[in-house]
């Protein structure tokens, strides 16, 4: 059974975002979100745990991961942050 986390992106976070839009003036901001999200929260869980996820619902306030293993997605919330769906 899988367990879904919902994560807020921090303000503090933005400037990064915005930056990153700037690199990539091609992109739409919903697209650098994404990236950014994908590469910040992705490699992250890549790096620190084990099982399969997926990132859904992003948007400019926040994403939800979508973990397999509901222990990963308590470790995750202890860990990172945000709270269990």
């Amino acid at each position: 059974m899988s367990q879904t986390v919902a994560v807020r992106l921090a303000g503090g976070y933005l400037p990064q975002i915005a930056s990153e839009r700037v690199r990539n003036p091609g992109l739409s901001q919903q697209a650098v979100i994404q990236q950014w999200v994908t590469q910040r929260y992705g490699g992250w869980i890549s790096d620190n745990l084990s099982s399969a996820y997926e990132i859904q619902n992003v948007d400019r306030d926040g994403f939800d991961i979508q973990f397999e293993n509901p222990d990963e997605a308590s470790q995750f919330v202890k860990l990172v942050g945000g709270a269990l769906k």
